[in-house]
């Protein structure tokens, strides 16, 4: 008669079943900054990609418009001056047809892109409109989470959406000093201290097109004491939702790139804006120079990544021919860029 042998398992005893937990922890310790790195590098290329092609766009436009800038009071939103509007009846926040204020560059975009959506002038085809391009992907920085809410009151106010991701160069899109034409801040520009006199908004007047700058990442309207939101009204001084002047701005500092809390630039509280509109890089609060970063497009079409610093030389910001007054400047810009604590700084190129 044989014998059956019986062969019993060796179970894991609970020290190996820790040991091995502990090995995969450590293992996920040391991939999970390299995997998010690598997740931060796709978005950063990601959002190059998206302002080259946003670029190349307004390069279409202005090849189409006789070297008319888009996203300007003073071409694409030109009809909501006076009257004139596209039914004959005088432009308001309730008749605001094409685009949703008088710097909207997104609509000019999209149309040609080719991405649909409601024209119409009515208040709620405009929130729509808003709110529709806002989220679109080609217009979203992937490192962008705030949600915005409307800096309005009823009924101008829409439902909280994707904060604006890019933000136009506020000064090109304005006209030097025309007496009698339009106001400061919405569609001319100061004189003596941004675009020079009779500066109109054309492609062949902005100056060296590779280190002029046409759109950024940006967060309108943030600082270190108020969290990103957006307005609708379809005039609001230096670029409502769309522009701005540039993170060079000192007192105030840009509502879009408030970069007060930079080391020498004199913030003492709040929390580092820096956060908001430069969503590259490091972003350690209350970090160097260049800690944050931001993807940016030039005239010429081509998208470069530029730390915060790096970012606020006024010449990227102004036309060829401006002049910066030097206490306007943050104090760190004007220490780098050699730009003098008071008086008028000429920019020629």
């Amino acid at each position: 008669m044989s014998r059956l042998t019986h062969h019993r398992k060796r179970a894991f005893t609970l020290v190996e079943l820790l040991v091995v937990i502990g090995i995969i922890a450590v293992l996920i310790g040391l991939l999970l900054p390299a995997l998010t790195a690598a997740r931060k590098q796709a978005n950063t290329l990601k959002c190059l990609a998206n302002l080259k092609s946003i670029a190349q766009a307004m390069q279409i436009y202005v090849t189409q418009n006789k070297g008319w800038i888009p996203g300007s009071p003073n071409t694409t939103g030109r009809h909501l001056w006076g009257t004139g509007a596209a039914d004959g009846k005088n432009p308001s926040n309730n008749n605001c047809p094409v685009v949703s204020h008088i710097n909207d560059w997104q609509s000019p975009i999209a149309r040609v892109m080719g991405i649909p959506f409601n024209m119409a002038g009515d208040l709620a085809s405009r929130k729509e409109r808003f709110t529709f391009l806002h989220s679109r992907p080609e217009f979203k920085c992937p490192e962008n989470e705030f949600i915005a809410t409307s800096l309005d009151p009823a009924p101008l106010d829409f439902p909280a959406t994707q904060l604006g991701s890019y933000v136009m160069a506020a000064i090109f899109t304005y006209y030097g000093t025309f007496p009698g034409y339009g106001a400061v801040g919405e569609s001319q520009s100061q004189s003596t201290q941004d675009c020079p006199d009779h500066y109109t908004p054309k492609i062949t007047k902005v100056g060296k097109t590779s280190r002029k700058i046409f759109i950024a990442c940006g967060a309108k309207y943030s600082n270190s004491t108020q969290y990103p939101g957006m307005p609708l009204t379809y005039k609001w001084d230096w670029g409502g939702s769309y522009a701005d002047r540039g993170p060079w701005l000192n007192g105030p500092p840009s509502p879009c790139w408030d970069r007060s809390m930079a080391p020498g630039n004199g913030g003492t509280t709040g929390v580092d804006a820096r956060l908001y509109g430069f969503r590259h890089g490091k972003k350690i609060s209350g970090g160097g120079p260049d800690t944050f970063k931001f993807t940016v497009a030039f005239y010429d079409g081509h998208a470069e990544v530029l730390g915060d610093l790096e970012g606020s030389n006024p010449l990227m910001w102004l036309p060829r021919d401006s002049t910066v007054m030097g206490h306007r400047v943050m104090p760190d810009a004007r220490r780098l860029f050699g730009i003098p604590d008071t008086g008028p700084w000429k920019i020629h190129e």
